[in-house]
């Protein structure tokens, strides 16, 4: 059996969390009526740069959850979502 971790919401591109964390896994919603979206979670706390954590492809609607094996993925400098094609989202990021 896991341990339990923490759950941080997310509805927009930008900073998740600004210091150092272990991303543990995700669910996120495409919430854009149309429109398929990049969504892509860097270890950076101020941009879109650095090293991808995690990256998928969202049709609109489509969600995508995931747990990282073992106890997740570090991230140095904390988490940013970057989204493209103007896609919306939904949803959270678990974080220890």
């Amino acid at each position: 059996m896991g341990h339990a971790v923490s759950a941080k919401a997310v509805a927009a591109a930008g900073v998740i969390l600004a210091e150092r964390t272990v991303l543990a896994g995700l669910s996120i919603r495409n919430t854009h009526a149309t429109n398929t979206g990049v969504f892509r979670i860097y270890d950076n706390a101020t941009a879109a740069t650095g090293t991808i954590l995690y990256a998928v492809s969202l049709v609109a609607g489509a969600t995508s959850s995931f747990e990282f094996p073992g106890t997740g993925v570090q991230a140095i400098n904390g988490l940013f979502l970057d989204i493209t094609n103007s896609a919306t989202v939904e949803g959270s990021v678990h974080i220890d």
